[in-house]
């Protein structure tokens, strides 16, 4: 539990994002890579956390945020120091390029809660599950593409296979804090979506996996693609079973991290 509590779930599927990046593009990562990216990544997920947890005047009632509000101080200062340490790193040995998309994202990360402050709307939380979708993406294949000679067809299926897992993990992520949201008035996708929008946009996500998978079927990604596609169909289950939520949701984050199965 403590893995999902620290943010450590994150930090495995960011790496799992990155081996799966590298074999779709046939481009290998620089070594500096496998710290500065998911360090950074974490550190974005973490201060998300401990953001909402002093937007909630009453404390926030999950056990995630209740961990990240009781060590605020250690969080914050790990946050500092990772963060600090991945962009001394980066400068030094990631593309140029990769300094200038990961300055947008953070500035878009800035402004959805600025807004979100402001106004209040819950079209802006959507925004922002937009955003952390969005960070996530930049996060894993930015610098793979930078580096890569060119974007070959097949891996077209690869990215868009991704881009669709973690679009529906974060709805997945939200349907369980749906009551809650509603009774603290926060917003987030799956009170946009609503259960019929829900229903089909995991629907749209299957049939795009499974068009995905036999795309990728004449390379090694064509497991995980399928591997996706049984998630998607079996977490609603996991989600409405006895296991606690923590648990719950570390399931669903690790659906990123199978990719690392392909180094195994």
């Amino acid at each position: 539990m403590i893995v999902h509590f620290l943010n450590l779930d994150i930090l495995l599927g960011i790496l799992g994002g990155g081996i799966y990046s590298s074999v779709a593009l046939g481009t290998p990562l620089p070594f500096s890579w496998w710290f500065v990216v998911p360090g950074a990544t974490w550190c974005l997920y973490t201060a998300d956390r401990l953001i909402d947890t002093r937007r909630s005047n009453n404390g926030y009632p999950t056990l995630r945020h209740q961990f990240h509000s009781r060590y605020r101080t250690s969080l914050t200062f790990g946050v500092v120091a990772v963060g600090a340490a991945s962009a001394i790193v980066g400068v030094f040995t990631l593309p140029w390029e990769s300094l200038f998309v990961a300055a947008l994202v953070s500035i878009l990360f800035g402004l959805h809660h600025v807004f979100q402050r402001m106004i209040g709307s819950r079209w802006l939380g959507a925004i922002k599950d937009v955003n952390v979708a969005l960070a996530y993406i930049v996060a894993v294949w930015s610098v793979p593409l930078i580096l890569a000679d060119g974007i070959p067809t097949i891996a077209i299926g690869a990215i868009t296979a991704h881009i669709t897992m973690v679009a529906a993990t974060i709805v997945l992520e939200s349907l369980p804090d749906k009551v809650i949201d509603e009774s603290l008035d926060q917003p987030s996708i799956a009170r946009l979506l609503g259960e019929a929008g829900t229903r089909w946009f995991l629907f749209i996500s299957i049939v795009t996996l499974v068009l995905c998978t036999w795309l990728l079927r004449t390379t090694m990604l064509w497991p995980v693609s399928l591997a996706w596609v049984a998630c998607i169909l079996s977490l609603p289950l996991v989600l409405r079973s006895q296991l606690s939520m923590p648990y719950k949701r570390l399931l669903i984050e690790l659906t990123l991290a199978l990719p690392i199965a392909i180094k195994l």
